[in-house]
């Protein structure tokens, strides 16, 4: 038989994982394009709800490759600020305004970090990929990012 002490603890450590993690279901994979000058690039993400707590977004654990990542969903949220504490690698996270305009670029956000990243304006989607990746990508601010959540696809166009 287990001790209540014991069982307290495969308690917690089962709440501290569960607001972590992100179950596979609420994952879907979706394209999108980013614009940086003339080049336009098409991005295989998963599309991800964002974990809030106490008004700070979490990042996703897992980056699932280089030529994508996860796109976070805050249209319903009410986060102001992101930390990369649950990451278990290096981060560039891109924030997206309401319009597909990038208003900024944290580079290689720490895992592990207990700094929490104030978003700059209104920001409903934040794309997450590796470390390097916005670089590589040549992505900066003021440029664009399409996708279906924005309306602003050309599909959403026709």
């Amino acid at each position: 038989m287990l001790s209540n002490s014991i069982r307290s603890l495969i308690c917690l450590a089962a709440v501290s994982l569960a607001t972590f993690a992100v179950p596979a279901e609420a994952q879907t994979l979706s394209s999108l394009e980013v614009r940086s000058g003339e080049t336009v690039q098409t991005l295989q993400v998963n599309l991800t709800k964002a974990s809030i707590r106490d008004g700070v977004a979490l990042t996703d654990q897992n980056i699932a490759n280089a030529d994508g990542g996860i796109l976070l969903d805050l249209f319903d949220a009410t986060a102001i600020a992101i930390s990369s504490a649950p990451a278990s690698t290096t981060l560039d996270l891109v924030f997206v305004s309401p319009t597909g305009t990038v208003t900024m670029i944290a580079h290689n956000a720490a895992p592990g970090s207990q700094n929490t990243i104030d978003f700059n304006g209104p920001t409903p989607l934040i794309l997450q990929l590796a470390g390097g990746q916005a670089r590589a990508l040549g992505l900066n601010p003021g440029d664009t990012v399409s996708h279906e959540l924005l309306g602003n696809t050309e599909a959403e166009g026709e």
